[in-house]
């Protein structure tokens, strides 16, 4: 095993589908929103981000392969996103949260016939605040009518406790942040470059939010010498029915980055 972590999973069983289960629903879009923490020598700083896509699928997306539970994978394969075609919902896409400024994705028409929603400059650094729950809606559009009334929850922030910025790994990474819920996943993504090679090196890792977890030498020796970006991200994700056996995804992120020296 490339990793370890403090808590061990539930030994429960799973129940068997019914006989006469509806068909699954088509994936159809998806709306995110994600903090990101990124740690200095001096400070930290917080920045946020929105995405959103409409579309009919026409053939199927095949997900990247994720580790096992309390695992790590080295230069995990890409997703392939499958082929689309994108819909308009309208000009806007808007979010709100309880006491705080409303924001908007706002329509960016790519090539070929592609919408987008994004934010039309970049969002104020605290616009999406970790541990508040933000309501969707959008306009409505050519090819989707109007639509809205969901929740999409952002998970706290990763209070990150060790390693320090810049702390040199030349063994074990031991990573230890405050604890949220033992029986969650998170994702730990340690990124490199090989100037050599020319091509990026990332470890792929995923954890259970139990504050604790370890990925040990041989897999860490994997990265080429230099910096490297340590990512620690808590996600939350939640599905709303469009209808017509259609459904859209909720995606929230909380990330908090920090540099690795690798000797």
């Amino acid at each position: 095993a490339c990793g370890g972590s403090n808590a061990a999973p539930d030994a429960g069983t799973l129940d068997a589908p019914a006989a006469d289960a509806a068909p699954a629903k088509v994936f159809a879009g998806l709306l995110s929103l994600s903090h990101t923490r990124t740690i200095s020598a001096e400070d930290s700083n917080d920045s946020s981000g929105g995405f959103g896509s409409f579309f009919n699928p026409i053939d199927g997306a095949m997900p990247a392969p994720l580790p096992a539970d309390d695992g790590c994978l080295i230069d995990p394969a890409a997703a392939f996103p499958g082929t689309t075609q994108y819909r308009d919902a309208g000009n806007e896409v808007r979010l709100v949260a309880e006491q705080e400024a409303p924001f908007v994705l706002t329509r960016q028409l790519v090539t070929g016939g592609i919408f987008y929603y994004l934010p039309p400059s970049p969002l104020d650094d605290n616009a999406v605040v970790p541990g508040l729950s933000y309501s969707f809606s959008w306009l409505g559009g050519a090819q989707l009518l109007a639509g809205g009334g969901m929740e999409l929850a952002i998970p706290n922030a990763v209070d990150l406790a060790e390693p320090s910025f810049q702390q040199t790994v030349s063994a074990d990474l031991a990573i230890a942040w405050t604890a949220e819920q033992a029986m969650q996943m998170l994702d730990i993504t340690i990124s490199g470059y090989d100037s050599e090679a020319q091509k990026p090196v990332i470890i792929l890792c995923r954890a259970f939010d139990d504050g604790g977890f370890t990925i040990d030498a041989p897999t860490m020796a994997a990265l080429p010498s230099g910096f490297a970006t340590l990512s620690i991200k808590r996600s939350s994700a939640g599905a709303h029915d469009l209808g017509n056996d259609e459904w859209l995804e909720l995606v929230g992120t909380s990330t908090t980055n920090t540099t690795l020296t690798i000797p």
